[in-house]
């Protein structure tokens, strides 16, 4: 994936979860993956995002600063809330 395919993956992942969009999970969570450190399923994954939208129904974050290097994407000064 080039820098920008990267970026805009990146983007429309944080759409999905703005959008509270879990059903689309798939399309940007592998089957097996990391979570927290240690091996892990996108179930997991997917349970964790669940369990922050009910305690916070109005998330909604915003990457400010996006960098990637290679296959690598690190994002800063998320603004949460509505």
């Amino acid at each position: 994936m080039s820098d920008t395919d990267l970026r805009e993956f990146y983007v429309r992942y944080i759409g999905a979860l703005n959008a509270h969009e879990i059903h689309r999970m798939d399309e940007f969570i592998n089957d097996e993956t990391t979570l927290n450190g240690e091996p892990g399923t996108r179930n997991q994954v997917i349970a964790v995002l669940n369990g922050d939208i009910d305690a916070v129904p109005d998330f909604h974050g915003e990457p400010r600063e996006i960098a990637v290097d290679g296959d690598r994407l690190a994002a800063r000064r998320w603004q949460l809330g509505a």
